[in-house]
């Protein structure tokens, strides 16, 4: 379900007719439409901790770079179109950590985020993309303690409705 808060109307949104169970898959914000993600695309290990082998849906070339796959909803024509999005250097600037793609903020930016203080070391990064300059920001949360603590970033947070 969606509600606008302009028009104060309902809708219903339908999954896209795609092989796939979405039980990986949650809604995320691109470029200031809905769209889908699947979560098991930036998984390195699988259940078992051993390395990701079968995961097709994203491409971790030799030059560093990452490409993944949305699924993003046309809201005019209710249609979804499958979506790659590239990310230069991303090795680089991930080295071993587990990022997990939240959506976009502004016009430009891409931000991943930790789900967890499992791989990495025991702080809690969000890390910032932007898709024009190719560059990356680093914002390190310190102090979660405990390791492989459950971590969820939500990027669409207003205190008032008045404010959007």
């Amino acid at each position: 379900m969606s509600f606008n808060v302009r028009s104060e109307e309902f809708a219903v949104i339908r999954y896209p007719d795609y092989e796939s169970d979405y039980t990986s898959w949650r809604f995320v914000f691109y470029e200031e439409k809905i769209a889908l993600v699947n979560d098991s695309d930036f998984d390195k290990e699988d259940v078992n901790d051993e390395p990701n082998l079968d995961n097709e849906a994203v491409n971790d070339e030799p030059n560093g770079t990452k490409v993944f796959h949305i699924i993003v909803l046309d809201e005019s024509t209710q249609q979804w179109d499958k979506t790659p999005i590239n990310i230069l250097h991303w090795e680089e600037a991930v080295g071993e950590k587990g990022f997990y793609f939240q959506g976009t903020i502004g016009e430009n930016e891409l931000v991943f985020a930790q789900n967890s203080t499992k791989r990495g070391g025991p702080d809690y990064c969000v890390l910032y993309n932007n898709t024009e300059t190719e560059s990356f920001r680093n914002f390190e949360i310190q102090g979660v303690v405990g390791n492989d603590e459950s971590v969820r970033t939500f990027l669409d947070h207003v205190d008032s409705l008045y404010l959007m």
